[in-house]
């Protein structure tokens, strides 16, 4: 059976480049690596290009961590066939309607939406 190039074999693929890219980045002191606007910016860009993968990719572990032990008292419960583009769409949506988190560190704005569209029950 041919191996099946899968879009998350893809984000795993493009992870060591987007964490290369965003040490290469300078930071003033206590900046976050990325705000919600640069996310949003990223998760808006056409399917399969660079930046939509890096977004892909911080979404996928930040969704690693809230299902596995939860960030600080947060937790997000995935069903089984929870899909990746389902948790997008639902951050997505959390940024442009919270004006407010463009400029706070993109995973606080990925926590917030994923906690509320996955809540656990």
């Amino acid at each position: 059976m041919p191996f099946k190039i899968t879009t998350i074999t893809r984000v795993a693929a493009l992870a060591p480049l987007a964490a290369l890219l965003l040490l290469m980045t300078p930071l003033p002191a206590g900046a976050a690596l990325m705000t919600g606007k640069t996310l949003l910016e990223a998760c808006s860009e056409p399917s399969g290009s660079v930046r939509r993968s890096i977004c892909l990719g911080y979404i996928a572990a930040i969704s690693d961590a809230l299902g596995s032990e939860g960030v600080g008292k947060r937790k997000a419960c995935f069903d089984k066939d929870a899909k990746l583009s389902a948790m997008r769409d639902a951050v997505v949506a959390h940024l442009e309607k919270q004006q407010s988190a463009a400029d706070k560190p993109a995973a606080d704005g990925v926590t917030v939406a994923l906690v509320n569209r996955f809540a656990c029950r």
